[in-house]
């Protein structure tokens, strides 16, 4: 019987997508090929070397995103009869348009292993199963409200305690349940964990700004600090830099920052808008750095942070807009917050502006009139759109039409602008 070569990340996800494969496939040999990004090239060329020797026809890819590194996929393309590509992760539009015979499984909004789950119809034949690609999905799209992400962390603990291959093995071994020997690991591993932050805190290993927290990763325990982070200190951005040249952002889900400001931190970061997820994703930026590096991308990092979260914003009150065509308007800009009254005339030009296909609308409720800018701000916070103003200003309708032109100016030349509409 003919082998199955599966290409896939070398996480829970990971895991959760061989236990479907294993599950689906029972029977067929199969060999597994695991890659951590930095040797994605390395890990292609064994592929492909295995694939020569072995005369292999069928290449099954798992949770790896190839956003980054096409030149990999393309030759895997180009030496297997078909390939699979199951994968959850961020693409530009029209990636897979050069590989018109590759059979493509992408959600985003799903993890590996639950796209696997269901393009198997591994669905309703085995209980556990089902349940563990649940757990395993509430972890890796982070769905903090659903009733399995606590334990999805216990879990994720367990499995790189264990190591991946010990994981799937046990649990298939097990008929799709998690091994006796879980709740005694994750009690010793608890307790690693309380010594670990103790530890970061004692050595000042988490510094933490204006809602960023900046962690210097020494062990395997980043999520849990970054749990703590979020939940205790409220941040909103977590960042995990480590010795060896990787980073990992975490961007809090409780707090609203629109698509265009983390693509454009992503972008800035990696060089690319749609690498990883929406909320998390993990980057190397350099191979053996100094300490120095490290110091110089953490400023990189906190910098373009900041960037992103001084945006431009332009609060409209459309309520007013549609009884007379008179508004008042918030500009957050920097650290500035305006409220203004604009005529029927300048609302003209705000709709005929050029760039009108960039403007993002998020529809919010206000009950009463912001009174002054603290008023206004105090309302955004209350929608989590935060704004941290060092200087805040009222434009009276007086002074106005002093200053509506060059407002409209600046909102013509900003390539970064938001628009919520309070109705």
């Amino acid at each position: 019987m003919e082998e199955l070569i599966v290409f896939g990340h070398n996480d829970l996800d990971q895991a959760g997508c061989m236990l479907n494969v294993e599950f689906k496939f029972k029977g067929i040999p199969k060999k597994y090929f695991h890659t951590n990004y930095a040797n994605i090239e390395e890990i292609t060329d064994q592929i492909i070397e295995h694939r020569n020797k072995n005369k292999n026809k069928i290449l099954m890819i798992t949770d790896v995103s190839f956003s980054d590194n096409k030149e990999s996929l393309t030759r895997l393309y180009n030496h297997f009869e078909k390939v699979y590509h199951i994968d959850h992760h961020m693409y530009p539009d029209g990636f897979w348009d050069e590989f018109p015979n590759m059979t493509v499984v992408h959600d985003k909004n799903k993890s590996a292993t639950l796209l696997c789950n269901e393009y198997f119809q591994n669905t309703g034949k085995c209980d556990a199963l089902d349940n563990l690609s649940k757990i395993i999905n509430a972890y890796d799209i982070w769905l903090k409200d659903h009733k399995c992400f606590p334990f999805s962390q216990e879990l994720n603990k367990y499995f790189w305690y264990v190591g991946i291959e010990t994981f799937v093995e046990s649990v298939i071994q097990n008929e799709y349940v998690l091994p006796d020997n879980f709740i005694p690991i994750i009690e010793k591993i608890r307790k690693e964990i309380k010594e670990a932050i103790e530890n970061y805190e004692n050595k000042n290993y988490i510094h933490r700004s204006n809602g960023i927290s900046l962690i210097f990763v020494q062990d395997d325990w980043f999520n849990d600090v970054m749990l703590r982070e979020m939940d205790k200190f409220n941040a909103e951005f977590v960042v995990g830099l480590y010795n060896w040249g990787l980073v990992r952002i975490r961007v809090n889900q409780d707090v609203t920052y629109t698509e265009e400001q983390i693509n454009t931190l992503r972008k800035e970061l990696t060089g690319k808008a749609d690498h990883g997820h929406f909320h998390a994703f993990t980057y190397k930026f350099k191979d053996k750095p100094t300490s120095n590096d490290v110091m110089r991308e953490a400023k990189h990092i906190v910098d373009s942070i900041q960037f992103i979260k001084n945006m431009w914003y332009i609060i409209m009150d459309n309520r007013i807009l549609k009884q007379s065509y008179r508004g008042v308007y918030g500009i957050c800009f920097k650290n500035n917050v305006y409220s203004i009254e604009f005529n029927k005339d300048v609302i003209d030009i705000i709709y005929d502006w050029p760039n009108e296909t960039s403007m993002t609308y998020v529809s919010l409720y206000i009950e009463n009139q912001p009174t002054s800018s603290l008023h206004l701000i105090d309302y955004l916070k209350l929608k989590k759109i935060y704004v941290d103003p060092l200087d805040c200003i009222l434009i009276t309708d007086e002074n106005a039409e002093i200053y509506a032109e060059y407002l409209i100016w600046m909102m013509i030349i900003k390539k970064h602008i938001k628009v919520f509409m309070l109705y």
